[in-house]
């Protein structure tokens, strides 16, 4: 009975251009975002983001019923799809400082 060697893959061009064709598939962006469905919440998110005014955490959060930790990872999923989504920091009357989403029109990753 023989022991299998652990080595590396004995051709290293077959191992290098495949490793070559994943680590530049993942460094290059779609040249459009990708929609979400249309009957989906984070359709309804993308809409309210698109808003002149954009849309808080809080408005988010209250249209869509999530939770804050879910919409700003639905935010990081939209980002990720090419969405270039701008954040600005806003102080109310109140003193109160909020966030502002909105996605910058025109621009894609």
């Amino acid at each position: 009975m023989t022991r299998r060697s652990r080595k590396a893959n004995p051709d290293p061009a077959i191992g290098q251009s495949a490793a070559f064709k994943v680590e530049n598939a993942s460094t290059l962006a779609p040249e459009c975002p990708s929609p979400p469905r249309p009957d989906s919440k984070l359709r309804i998110v993308l809409g309210l983001l698109q808003a002149d005014e954009g849309a808080s955490l809080a408005k988010l959060t209250a249209v869509t019923n999530w939770l804050p930790h879910t919409t700003r990872a639905a935010l990081t999923g939209l980002r990720k799809r090419g969405y270039l989504i701008a954040t600005d920091k806003v102080t109310d009357a109140d003193g109160a400082k909020r966030s502002i989403y909105r996605i910058v029109t025109g621009q894609a990753r």
